[in-house]
């Protein structure tokens, strides 16, 4: 066979073969329009050197409103904010060495930051006087060993209000966090007497919040815990607790479940702002609340509730 009769038959056979159904939409490459995924970068903490110390000024927005007790008694949480400015901390970047990744350090006057070998140091726990200690653990370590880092199962934690988080993913952060949040600040306000808070000198709790370094899930927990009760944006409640505690380090994945909480925080906040100030908020009215309403604008609404779908392939065959 020559090689025209060779492409005769060739040709022959690709028009045999011909596509019967043919796309009713186009196709699009969706891998082409994936970008990659965004990296949450901390910017650096401004520094004012002071005596030749360095030093980070935080400066919250302004106090926090929430509509809810979710978090805890609304009115001692704004209260808090109002008489607690944060200020000046003293960036412990020069002073940091490596033996104090095994202790816990304070973040703020009332609440500490540490591995779990902090958690089970009784000669800290009494002199810092801990009245409440907070794990924060490994989900799927847990399931392997439920005991693993429970204040329970610590000597120390006997007479002490104790709490515990487990996470590994944002979804699970964010579902699991209010209600440990609530608990903290519930206790804070316990300790005060009557509950009334003039200044922070006023809270008597102390709060230990640890995981296994100390460096990364508890770190997450008092950072989420900081933007509740003064209002800050995720990187600076991340710059002041690096502040505080050199060692902390946080992957993507955790940075991703502070940026998640910020945004759910601030449209919290946002509600009960306008709650305080007497605004109306107005609820998204469902289909079958106009119909029920008698809405007019119902009449000209397209109806497209019983359109049928459409194949994503057309039959073009005899």
């Amino acid at each position: 066979m020559d090689a025209s009769m060779s492409s005769e038959v060739v040709a022959n056979a690709t028009a045999d073969v011909a596509p019967t159904y043919i796309p009713t939409m186009p196709y699009m490459d969706r891998n082409q329009q994936l970008s990659a995924s965004a990296r949450h970068q901390v910017p650096p903490a401004d520094l004012v050197f002071t005596n030749g110390h360095p030093h980070i000024q935080i400066k919250p927005k302004s106090p926090p409103l929430y509509a809810t007790d979710s978090y805890g008694n609304p009115a001692f949480i704004h209260k808090l904010a109002s008489v607690d400015k944060l200020g000046h901390f003293r960036h412990r970047m020069l002073t940091w060495n490596y033996d104090e990744r095994s202790k816990a350090q304070d973040i703020i006057p009332f609440i500490f930051l540490g591995p779990g070998f902090a958690a089970r140091d009784a000669q800290f726990i009494d002199d810092n006087q801990i009245s409440c200690m907070v794990a924060v653990r490994s989900a799927q370590m847990v399931r392997k060993k439920p005991s693993l880092l429970h204040p329970a199962s610590m000597p120390t934690s006997s007479g002490r209000q104790i709490a515990i988080l487990d996470i590994d993913s944002p979804w699970e952060f964010i579902r699991n966090v209010r209600p440990v949040i609530k608990m903290v600040v519930d206790h804070m306000e316990a300790s005060c007497q009557g509950g009334i808070i003039n200044g922070v000198q006023d809270i008597s709790a102390r709060i230990l919040v640890y995981c296994e370094n100390g460096n990364e899930r508890s770190a997450v927990f008092v950072a989420a815990l900081l933007m509740v009760l003064y209002g800050l944006e995720s990187y600076t409640a991340i710059q002041l607790i690096q502040s505080r505690r050199f060692s902390i380090g946080l992957n993507e994945s955790m940075k991703q479940m502070l940026s998640t909480f910020e945004t759910i925080l601030q449209a919290e906040m946002q509600v009960g702002a306008m709650g305080t100030v007497g605004m109306p908020l107005r609820l998204k009215r469902t289909m079958s609340t106009m119909e029920e309403e008698g809405d007019e604008s119902m009449e000209d609404a397209p109806q497209t509730l019983d359109r049928p779908g459409t194949a994503p392939f057309m039959d073009v065959s005899d």
